[in-house]
């Protein structure tokens, strides 16, 4: 089938996810105006953006649900991400709804649990490498991390907006007596705090991206 190959735009949907609002941005091809209106789009001027708050891009899970409904222009279909509010009237006007999947639940095994920091109202998450206890803690508490309850609700997983800053430190391995470099993310806000206990903040490219210009930077 046709597909439409038009100038990307980008714009977000909103979704009621955790219990809050997340605003998933993507860039879409769907050109008419009302169509976009349809769908729940908010074209985003990066120009003009006033905040980041509840902002995700480039994001893994969740994904908004999906609405397709065959045309009869040259594209032969339109096919984009939806905000939940407006999917009883898009059904109604004849649109097929993929649903959303279910977001990604915390994982905890003997080698892993989740982890996540806030940013921007965001919960970012991760599998965070179990370590002795002693310092697995002290790695949480110093950095700043939040490991996830069994139910935790509202976990976002991948995300290229935001992205928390990473910090590393020397480690000692218990088994071995040998000396590693740990690495971990940090929550932004406990960054100054988590370089005075000794941690260092590695410079990885895509990282610490958490402002309005971050975001503008990223998406161009």
């Amino acid at each position: 089938m046709p597909r439409n190959y038009g100038p990307a735009t980008l714009v977000s949907v909103n979704m009621n996810y955790g219990g809050g609002p997340l605003r998933y941005a993507f860039k879409t091809r769907v050109q008419l105006a009302s169509t976009r209106t349809a769908l729940g789009h908010t074209a985003i001027d990066t120009s003009a953006l006033a905040d980041v708050q509840n902002l995700v891009f480039g994001c893994n899970s969740p994904k908004p649900a999906r609405a397709q409904k065959i045309t009869t222009g040259a594209a032969g279909s339109e096919s984009s991400f939806c905000s939940d509010a407006n999917i009883p009237a898009l059904r109604g006007d004849g649109w097929r709804i993929t649903p959303r999947k279910a977001g990604r639940r915390p994982c905890s095994t003997p080698r892993s649990f989740t982890a996540y920091v806030t940013i921007n109202g965001v919960k970012y998450a991760w599998c965070f490498s179990r370590l002795p206890s002693t310092l697995s803690g002290v790695t949480i508490t110093e950095t700043g991390l939040t490991e996830a309850a069994p139910d935790e609700e509202g976990l976002v997983w991948g995300c290229s907006f935001p992205k928390p800053p990473k910090v590393g430190r020397e480690v000692e391995d218990t088994e071995d007596s040998s000396t590693d470099f740990l690495c971990t993310f940090a929550d932004p806000s406990a960054l100054s705090s988590a370089i005075t206990a000794g941690w260092e903040q590695v410079n990885a490219k895509g990282t610490n991206l958490t402002t309005v210009d971050d975001f503008r930077s990223l998406v161009g």
